[in-house]
């Protein structure tokens, strides 16, 4: 995760990519969500741009509680929200 996480704080926008499983993330795209815990307290990903990026097999209207949730962590670290690519 060191590797990741000097990559995440140079870049201005992180793309969250993954499938719909059961309405929310998959386990290692929600591994990945918990392991951005340290930024909460340094703030060190605020002011960059999150968009989130997935396929569905039923469609756009079945990703809400994922745009919910990942909208919430977005907010939780400080990131702004800025769109959605749902296939």
């Amino acid at each position: 995760m060191r590797e990741i996480y000097a990559k995440l704080e140079r870049v201005d926008l992180i793309i969250f990519g993954t499938p719909i499983y059961w309405y929310g993330p998959t386990a290692k795209m929600k591994l990945f969500i918990d392991r951005l815990r340290p930024y909460i307290a340094s703030r060190k990903l605020s002011g960059k741009k999150g968009m989130v990026a997935t396929p569905s097999e039923e469609g756009p209207g079945c990703c809400g509680p994922l745009l919910q949730m990942l909208a919430t962590s977005f907010d939780y670290l400080g990131m702004e929200h800025a769109g959605s690519l749902l296939a």
